[in-house]
């Protein structure tokens, strides 16, 4: 396993996947402080307010929850699987003293990895969002850090995304061509915002984001347990995945 990882990492150097999960993580972030840089009048009464933060973090991560965080799970588990069909290495890497288990299972690492750090450079880059006005202006006063309230907020939305994951990563791996698996987890992710207000939309793990976010930010509640939802569907997704990854003839 340790080889399947070191190499996985090595092969991300000619990816384009760690710029996008660095470019999207800080997009928001970035239009949010350029407008309180260029309003700085009304900047004192909103640093001001009690519930500072709460907004700060409804307004950082209500796109990137329902459009961006699937957008990039979707790009980056293609890209990390597209390498080795762009450069026609599929062959090459089945023939490596590795076991097909610890392929797959680096493979999905990586891509855990590249989300966990779209969480991690999402949260530093509001926090900056919020601290260089505080630095910049003198009358603006420094908000305390608000580690539990994003710590917990993104765990969870981390673990809303592991079925996109899990999904994409299936598909990609059956798929040669990069565009299908991306067109169908758009159609699935459209299918899902489109239909918030359906009763079973918990069936299409694909608005789990959305469907969190909107219970974290209070503008409306869900009976279904959408964590416990997302873990089993991760679960089943990637045991499927698994088992047709080992047992299937052409691996390409």
């Amino acid at each position: 396993m340790i080889p399947a990882l070191r190499s996985e990492w090595m092969k991300l150097q000619r990816s384009s996947a760690v710029w996008l999960v660095l470019l999207s993580s800080s997009f928001v972030p970035s239009i949010i402080l350029a407008a309180r840089l260029t309003r700085p009048a009304s900047l004192p009464s909103i640093y001001r307010a009690t519930a500072f933060w709460e907004s700060q973090w409804k307004m950082s991560w209500e796109a990137v929850a329902i459009l961006l965080l699937p957008m990039v799970v979707m790009l980056v588990t293609s890209l990390v699987v597209q390498l080795e069909t762009r450069n026609n290495t599929w062959k090459q890497l089945h023939a490596s003293p590795q076991r097909l288990i610890s392929i797959f299972t680096a493979k999905l690492l990586v891509i855990l990895a590249l989300l966990a750090g779209f969480f991690l450079f999402a949260n530093l880059a509001i926090y900056c969002s919020a601290m260089i006005p505080a630095l910049i202006f003198h009358d603006v006063r420094r908000p305390a850090a608000p580690v539990q309230l994003f710590a917990t907020r993104s765990v969870k939305l981390f673990l809303d995304g592991l079925p996109i994951v899990a999904l994409q990563y299936l598909l990609s791996l059956r798929v040669k061509n990069f565009m299908v698996p991306l067109g169908i987890g758009m159609g699935l992710w459209l299918a899902a915002v489109g239909g918030l207000s359906w009763k079973y939309i918990y069936l299409i793990p694909y608005g789990y984001t959305a469907m969190d976010f909107l219970s974290m930010s209070g503008a409306r509640s869900f009976s279904a347990n959408i964590r416990l939802l997302s873990l089993a569907f991760f679960t089943g997704i990637s045991l499927l995945s698994a088992v047709i990854y080992v047992r299937q003839d052409d691996r390409g």
